[in-house]
């Protein structure tokens, strides 16, 4: 029997007898149908049992804390997760690590490209676990909402994050440049000449930080923060930014970028995170929602929005603010 052991679990494949009891005990009609289905893919394909059955999760004492499937393994090499934890053990850590040891489990095997997830769309705590352990948006929506990817881990180039230098300014304004001159992401219409976006990294530089995510030695995307409004009375929130190579998305670049940039700003004292994007009145080929859904992915809610405030390819577009609180606030602070 395959057993996968964590620092504080035990998961491992359930056999027939132990589908057929967790069947006749389960209570919820849903469950019980979703455990009827793995049995029956199980026992319809035996040489697949693992990827059919359900998993059974237990701390390393014996008890049962809940379980995962992969619901099959797809000729394209795709297999989809799904994964419980019961109420009593929740918000431990235990889903993550699960998780994390399932898809490393997986993709030993050579024949597995993806392992895909589908959350419901308010079921933030579900995404967290999936961002946590390497999964990005995929675009696309289930029957529940959204889906989420992640590839092999081999699949991924080394990176590392580090603060932005001024010699990395050719390098980041050629990934500027492209979003100026062929979208409405950024309302600027002429690409900055090198010395002035050299400065403005200088200048971002002098109070919040700035980021770059290089892979295998390459700058794939950057992303910084800057006065919301400039008022001292501002002082605790700020404005973020991300732009990535338009070859270097859904490689989860953008979340790990924003995940060292948030950290950064509690460091600094920031409670506040805000957002200023385009957004198309319809999506056209200039502008869609993807900046507003990657977003709402890593927890930003969309607090205004103004109307047709910016033209540009001469058609009008709206700008929304999204917010994220990253703080407790303390009412009686008063710097």
């Amino acid at each position: 029997m395959i057993m996968i052991e964590t620092e504080r679990l035990h998961i491992y494949p359930a056999s027939e007898n132990q589908m057929k009891s967790y069947i006749s005990a389960e209570k919820d009609e849903e469950m019980k149908k979703a455990y009827t289905e793995m049995l029956e893919g199980c026992l319809t394909h035996p040489d697949q049992w693992n990827w059919y059955a359900m998993w059974i999760i237990e701390l390393k004492n014996g008890t049962h804390i809940g379980d995962l499937c992969f619901k099959g393994l797809e000729p394209n090499g795709a297999a989809e997760i799904g994964y419980g934890i019961l109420e009593e053990y929740q918000r431990k850590g235990y889903s993550t690590e699960a998780v994390k040891a399932a898809v490393k489990w997986a993709f030993q095997d050579p024949k597995v490209t993806a392992i895909e997830a589908e959350t419901e769309p308010d079921n933030r705590a579900s995404q967290r676990v999936l961002e946590k352990c390497g999964f990005v948006p995929n675009g696309k929506n289930g029957k529940e909402g959204p889906r989420f990817s992640l590839m092999p881990s081999e699949q991924k180039p080394d990176f590392r994050i580090r603060t932005a230098a001024i010699e990395d300014t050719a390098r980041l304004l050629e990934i500027y440049g492209y979003y100026v001159k062929n979208t409405a992401i950024t309302f600027e219409y002429d690409v900055p000449e090198q010395e002035e976006f050299a400065a403005r990294i200088t200048n971002t530089l002098q109070k919040y930080p700035y980021l770059v995510l290089e892979a295998e030695g390459v700058i794939q995307g950057y992303s910084y923060a800057g006065p919301f409004v400039g008022r001292a009375a501002y002082s605790h929130s700020c404005e973020v930014t991300i732009y990535l190579d338009k070859n270097a998305k859904r490689k989860g670049y953008g979340r790990l970028l924003y995940e060292a940039l948030e950290n950064k700003l509690k460091a600094m004292g920031i409670l506040n995170l805000y957002a200023r994007i385009g957004s198309p009145v319809e999506e056209d080929e200039y502008l869609t929602k993807n900046s507003e859904q990657f977003h709402e992915h890593l927890g930003f809610v969309k607090v205004g929005e103004f109307h047709k405030c910016g033209c540009k390819f001469n058609r009008w577009y709206n700008m929304i603010c999204m917010e994220k609180i990253i703080g407790v606030h303390d009412e009686r602070r008063n710097d």
